[in-house]
């Protein structure tokens, strides 16, 4: 039998039942539910829609139904396709887009970026979270965001990738700070006073495998997640700062800070745009990952 034909029959018991008024229920308390999934329903449903295409099929071929009722239930089968589709293409083009964004790149690139795309897609609805660079891959990995912006040395390879430029760390100090050199050996460099970025974050993971291959480890005597807090602290003489150039190009350039030299090494984060490669992507972040794609540094 055809679940169509066996709906109605299932209809047609019910409306008995409820046309004698000999009704036997049971009240249960109300249990919240897992947050509804609306794209994933209607997807289940349009793959449900082939399984009843083969159905009436063999229905037809093994002669429990007519030609004529084949072509009606094809027909309902049609109709209820076409809705179904037209609530995802709508769903679609209404889905925000949800960002996880690094510290440094939500500093000065991101708004960059989200402005670019402001102008080019006004429709596009962006919601935007800053963390860690290691907390914007575990949440990208959780499903709780669609793009991550992360920095790092090598992007992960379980993810789409679009690259997005680098930025040089630089080691700085108030111009009138206790190292008087220009230059310094990293061995050097950790006997003073250093103000870095919290670990786990792009910097200082980076700093941290710098010292290491120099058999070096960092003993901060201030750590925070806030880049500017560390350049006030080092504007303010209180030690060497290790930051982006990007970020300290103001302070250099008002003679705040001076950029110390630290021989045998070069510090460098390259940034990426992440998206999962291999689940299904909105048409939404399609559109904003074709943007920041073609976008020019």
């Amino acid at each position: 039998i055809s679940s169509l034909v066996l709906e109605k029959e299932v209809l047609a018991s019910i409306k008995e039942v409820l046309d004698t008024k000999d009704i036997v229920y049971e009240l249960r308390e109300y249990q919240p539910t897992e947050q509804f999934d609306e794209r994933k329903a209607i997807t289940e449903q349009l793959k449900s829609l082939t399984g009843k295409e083969e159905r009436i099929k063999a229905s037809y071929r093994e002669g429990i139904d007519t030609l004529e009722e084949y072509k009606e239930n094809k027909a309902l089968i049609a109709k209820e396709r076409d809705s179904l589709e037209r609530q995802l293409a709508e769903l679609e083009e209404n889905t925000p887009v949800n960002v996880v964004s690094s510290i440094t790149i939500a500093s000065f690139l991101l708004p960059q970026i989200l402005n670019g795309l402001k102008s080019a897609c006004p429709q596009l609805r962006v919601s935007v979270r800053v963390a860690s660079a290691n907390a914007a891959v575990e949440l990208l990995k959780r499903g709780d965001a669609d793009v991550a912006f992360w920095e790092g040395s090598v992007a992960p390879e379980e993810f789409g990738t679009i690259p997005l430029g680098a930025y040089r760390l630089c080691a700085a100090c108030a111009p009138d700070f206790e190292a008087a050199q220009e230059k310094l050996r990293v061995r050097e460099l950790c006997r003073y006073p250093l103000l870095l970025r919290e670990p786990g974050s792009a910097i200082r993971d980076t700093f941290d495998h710098m010292l290491a291959f120099h058999n070096q480890k960092a003993e901060p005597v201030w750590e925070s997640v806030n880049s500017f807090a560390l350049i006030k602290a080092a504007e303010a003489g209180l030690g060497i700062t290790v930051l982006p150039e990007k970020l300290l190009q103001d302070s250099l350039l008002l003679k705040k800070l001076r950029v110390l030299a630290v021989e045998e090494t070069e510090m460098e984060n390259r940034m990426f745009a992440l998206y999962h490669k291999d689940r299904y992507v909105p048409k939404t972040v399609r559109t904003m990952l074709a943007e920041i794609a073609g976008r020019k540094e």
